[in-house]
């Protein structure tokens, strides 16, 4: 990824769960011998995996449609 002084922000919501779930992502990595990760981190990490693995978003119309498609890897 490219020097953070590049990044562009911007705003995401989500549900409490989707935040407990990233928290609990990023404690599980600095348990198990690595570090507390951002959620920044994680949602980027994200996002990279579905462009390189070119999930086939035709069609979509929600979210649940995007999962469906990712889960098809």
């Amino acid at each position: 990824m490219g020097e953070k002084e590049n990044y562009l922000r911007i705003p995401i919501t989500m549900p409490p769960e989707m935040v407990e779930g990233l928290e609990a992502l990023s404690l599980r990595a600095k348990m198990t011998g690595g570090r507390k990760l951002a959620n920044t981190e994680l949602v980027r990490t994200a996002v990279q995996f579905m462009l390189d693995s070119e999930v086939d978003v035709s069609g979509c119309k929600s979210e649940g449609d995007v999962l469906a498609a990712m889960k098809l890897l």
